[in-house]
């Protein structure tokens, strides 16, 4: 069957595992209306050593060299949020510098040309997890504190609420 996944172009199920947020609680936070925001408040959020996690969308051909020359030594398999079409994979070190960058880039293109699914992790942690990205909630980890989720959502402009349905 994987030829055929390969001619169809879908990723089979064995092929969509990874690192994702763990079951149970977590914290949704309301899409910010500016994209570029995300990336800015980002760096309040994360860990350092972190990396960003970028899946599908349509990079443009300045946006993926940017990601390109960012991309970590190593990095972790995460859980893929798209099957079909097979959506291209970025990973990106999440220093402030990159994240500002990445901003910038955000403000001069469609969020579809940076990214449909956008997750944040450090070694097997997964601290940030955006499946339909700018529209849907943002889930971070229960693992991350309510004070520096309050601050996220402050920096975007939304709210936060605790959630306890599975991801």
């Amino acid at each position: 069957m994987k030829w055929l996944a390969r001619l169809l172009g879908y990723v089979p199920a064995q092929e969509s595992e990874g690192l994702s947020l763990p079951p149970g609680p977590h914290w949704d936070v309301d899409a910010p209306k500016e994209f570029s925001r995300f990336f800015r408040a980002l760096v309040g959020l994360l860990p350092v050593g972190a990396v960003l996690y970028l899946e599908g969308g349509y990079p443009t051909d300045d946006i993926s060299a940017f990601l390109e020359a960012r991309r970590p030594t190593s990095t972790t398999k995460v859980r893929i949020g798209t099957i079909w079409p097979r959506p291209q994979m970025l990973h990106m070190y999440a220093t402030p510098e990159n994240l500002a960058g990445l901003a910038q880039l955000a403000e001069a293109n469609a969020p579809t040309e940076i990214a449909v699914h956008i997750h944040a992790y450090k070694g097997n942690t997964m601290f940030v997890m955006w499946h339909d990205a700018p529209s849907d909630p943002i889930c971070v980890s229960s693992d991350v504190s309510e004070e520096r989720v309050q601050q996220f959502a402050a920096a975007l402009g939304t709210s936060y609420r605790s959630c306890d349905k599975e991801v």
